[in-house]
């Protein structure tokens, strides 16, 4: 009787497990994700403006960082912080890197590894009406920007340098009198020039030339072992463009 009871509940468990739905189951699978800053260069009231006008700025060199990850499985994100507190949050491991920054900015945040050259910035300077470029005594710029490394021409080696929070504080400055100059690129002139024409008519492009300069994408070390594949990745989706 206990052989046949044991036999009648073997053939039970059995036939139960054939038929019991698989619970293990739960869904599509959720791809990873890396978090990219770019830094603030307006308030928060006109960010998404920001947003939408920096990738049309930027929409090759984006795409090619977007795909790169995509063909290695990730989706990308980018999130927005004052210049100064995106470095310390990519170089903590918080966020996952930097999407345009110098090269030089490694020797300070050691967590960081470029990936690739995300694309060349044209710096510029800009007064109030047409002023003298030898009277110059102060220019400003945004704290943690790109311009924090950036070798100055010998025509501004005296002068005082004034950071700010953000580019509406620099704009303030100089517009006040406080400051002679404002330093930034063409393109954040463009897109001020957008989003408050009645600043950007006031100020006046200074004859004064300053090299290009690079900015790379970081990504915090945790993601080096990615680092060869993202440049396979993005060297194929170049060569894909010119065509």
């Amino acid at each position: 009787m206990y052989a046949l009871f044991s036999r009648l509940a073997g053939i039970y468990l059995f036939v139960t497990l054939i038929f019991l739905p698989d619970l293990s189951w739960s869904g599509p699978t959720m791809r990873p994700s890396i978090t990219l800053a770019i830094p603030i260069d307006f308030n928060k009231s006109t960010l998404i403006d920001v947003e939408s006008l920096y990738h049309a700025e930027s929409s090759r060199a984006l795409h090619r960082i977007e795909q790169a990850f995509n063909r290695l499985g990730y989706d990308v994100n980018f999130e927005y912080y004052p210049g100064k507190r995106s470095l310390q949050l990519a170089n903590s491991g918080s966020i996952d890197g930097e999407l345009a920054r110098t090269r030089e900015i490694s020797e300070t945040y050691k967590n960081l590894r470029i990936v690739t050259e995300y694309k060349k910035i044209k710096p510029a300077i800009y007064g109030r009406g047409q002023g003298s470029v030898t009277l110059l005594q102060s220019i400003t710029f945004q704290r943690g920007s790109v311009y924090e490394d950036l070798p100055l021409p010998d025509i501004l080696s005296d002068v005082s340098i004034v950071k700010t929070n953000g580019l509406r504080q620099s704009i303030h400055l100089v517009m006040s009198g406080r400051v002679d100059a404002l330093l930034t690129s063409e393109n954040v002139y463009r897109v001020l020039n957008e989003l408050s024409p009645a600043d950007a008519n006031a100020l006046h492009r200074l004859p004064i030339t300053i090299e290009a300069v690079s900015v790379f994408t970081f990504l915090h070390k945790k993601h080096e072992s990615l680092i060869p594949e993202l440049r396979k990745a993005i060297e194929i989706i170049g060569s894909n463009e010119k065509f």
